[in-house]
């Protein structure tokens, strides 16, 4: 058996790729190179093939989460290739120094010097969640039938592990009761201090906290315009709105409707806020909001998708749901699946591949989840890796989510990695 490592993998393959010859000592050839439209997400391994190779009794391969302190190690044990079939059980150990979620064990590919390979459908393997220094369970890994006759050698079989890390938990100095979080045009996040009634900025590990603006109001959200140059925050009272030039300029009122919340900049450069059970869609200054889609109950968060499609959490504590609309139609439709069943939901935003909805407050024995939805509302993923209730999401532009944790003596964000 020989184990040799070949460099970063191109493109969105994070981590490193480590190849497997199982076989005698002498040279393996090249391995081919990974397919040209590699996987937004996971951490890759492969394992090479040869026709010698029979047996390994175990490998681990090093995988690294950007921003984690270490490492997670995936072993695969009782490594065999025998009668056409790859076998081996997968664990991974986290070693990153903080909780990582839904992690999954999944199939990219299999593939030799003349392209792919076909082999029979591959069920991810599901390893749930993990707390720092833990270990997974033991699950079967298995690709076949596959037959190296008439191949060049090696065969290369490619997989992936994905999840999501929590990275970092960080306090916003001075600051108890952020209402709201948002990030401006260069990544930096923005926080909406109500008690304080200011804007507040730090960068994106969410330190060197600087204050933006002063206000009149109680900042219920902090947004910034599509194109950069303003910030925008709502406030609960008189104005409802405030526009913060950043040049530093004193805020100016913007006429709105009441007190307003939540005020978030769309991928189509209008401004959303809630207002009630009510979202708006808001006009040019002075005029009445553009659109309105009217909830049976209390909206406490929302977010918009480049085609129009909008998805909301509204409701009373406890009995919360998550209801799609499209601007323009007069309803609201509750999503079904996985969605049903979130009656904590506090916050959601749409991601890479769904979207997040994270819990608030509820039982204090029942730990908040993440979940992460299609556009039905069945689950794609779900993960336990939250310090605490959520009372609001935002994505960077790197894909990592932001998250603001409820109550305590300083208010908290936790940064998530999506790997």
């Amino acid at each position: 058996m020989r184990a040799r490592l070949a460099g970063p993998a191109p493109g969105a393959w994070a981590g490193l790729l480590l190849v497997l010859a199982l076989g005698p000592l002498a040279a393996a050839p090249p391995a081919p190179a990974p397919p040209s439209e590699a996987p937004a997400r996971g951490l890759a391994f492969a394992v090479a093939l040869t026709k010698e190779g029979r047996s390994h009794s175990s490998e681990t391969f090093d995988l690294r989460v950007p921003g984690a302190k270490g490492p997670l190690r995936l072993a695969l044990e009782q490594l065999t290739y025998e009668g056409g079939t790859l076998h081996a059980v997968a664990r991974v150990t986290n070693a990153t120094g903080g909780a990582v979620g839904g992690l999954r064990l999944s199939l990219r590919g299999v593939s030799d010097a003349r392209g792919e390979v076909a082999v029979a459908p591959f069920a991810p393997l599901e390893l749930g969640d993990l707390e720092d220094g833990a270990t997974s369970a033991g699950v079967v890994f298995r690709v076949g039938p596959l037959s190296l006759e008439g191949r060049p050698e090696p065969v290369v079989v490619l997989g992936d592990v994905s999840g999501i890390a929590s990275v970092a938990t960080v306090e916003v100095p001075g600051v108890a009761g952020a209402g709201a979080i948002g990030l401006d045009a260069e990544g930096r996040l923005l926080v909406a201090d109500a008690p304080g009634k200011r804007i507040l900025r730090a960068d994106a590990e969410g330190k060197g906290t600087v204050e933006v603006a002063r206000l009149s109001c109680a900042p219920t959200g902090v947004t910034a315009s599509r194109e950069g140059d303003v910030l925008y925050a709502s406030c609960d009272g008189s104005p409802g709105l405030l526009r913060l030039p950043r040049s530093g300029a004193k805020p100016v009122p913007v006429e709105t409707p009441g007190s307003l919340a939540l005020v978030r900049s769309g991928p189509d450069g209008a401004l959303r806020a809630v207002s009630g059970s009510s979202l708006l869609r808001l006009g040019e200054p002075g005029r009445a909001p553009v659109s309105r889609l009217r909830a049976a109950g209390a909206v406490v968060s929302f977010d918009v998708r480049p085609d129009g499609s909008v998805r909301l959490v509204a409701g009373p504590p406890g009995r919360r749901g998550v209801f799609s609309a499209r601007e323009g139609e007069s309803g609201l439709r509750p999503l079904g699946g996985a969605a049903a069943s979130l009656p904590r939901a506090s916050a959601c935003r749409f991601g890479p591949d769904g979207l997040y909805v994270a819990e608030g407050t509820g039982a204090p024995e029942a730990a908040p989840r993440l979940v992460v939805l299609d556009d039905a509302g069945s689950l794609l993923r779900e993960a336990r890796v939250l310090a605490g209730p959520v009372t609001d999401l935002a994505f960077g532009r790197d894909g990592r989510l932001h998250v603001l944790l409820e109550g305590g003596a300083a208010s908290r964000v936790q940064l998530l990695q999506l790997f």
